[in-house]
């Protein structure tokens, strides 16, 4: 089974900013979230476990992997970075309108100096392809971002397609599953 984390609040987060690829901290609510989320996993038995580099999805795995018993190494993987949101960076949909297309595939993301979501797709696929690969039937998790999570649950047929994004976001420390 995989299991995908999205890493715990952010002070970013609260305060309602696009992180992207600043590498925020997590708040002490965050850390509490993800030990609870930990909590809830500490049964199972995982054979892999994966997280972004970016140190908030690290401190949220760090965090669920503390309370379980089962040992198991932890490999950090660039292509589970959060997309690169260029100009939208720090900022709200107050202060960018454009914040509310960002999940829209026909949106011209270059204008903002984004990654286009068709290289955030090849990334995660790719990652995905290897996961089936090697730990097919495996317990695997993965601590990542809620652009990459948009990504998997699109590539795992959920939404309305790729033209539209919009609907597949989580909230922090949310963990989805899905068969390996």
């Amino acid at each position: 089974m995989l299991y995908v984390v999205r890493h715990g609040e952010t002070s970013f987060n609260k305060r309602g900013l696009m992180c992207g690829n600043i590498n925020a901290c997590l708040t002490e609510d965050g850390k509490l979230v993800a030990l609870s989320l930990g909590k809830k996993l500490s049964g199972v038995k995982f054979d892999a476990a994966f997280c972004s580099p970016l140190k908030r999805a690290q401190e949220t795995l760090f965090c669920i992997l503390s309370l379980n018993p089962y040992p198991v190494g932890v490999t950090v993987d660039p292509r589970l970075r959060e997309r690169n949101y260029g100009y939208l960076e720090a900022e709200t949909a107050l202060t960018q309108p454009d914040f509310v297309l960002r999940w829209r595939l026909d949106y011209d993301a270059a204008k903002l100096k984004m990654e286009p979501l068709c290289d955030l797709f090849k990334r995660v696929e790719s990652f995905l392809t290897d996961l089936k690969t090697n730990y097919k039937g495996k317990n695997v998790i993965v601590v990542t971002h809620n652009g990459t999570i948009r990504a998997f649950r699109s590539l795992f047929g959920e939404g309305r397609g790729e033209t539209d994004l919009a609907d597949l976001g989580v909230g922090n420390s949310a963990c989805l599953t899905f068969p390996l």
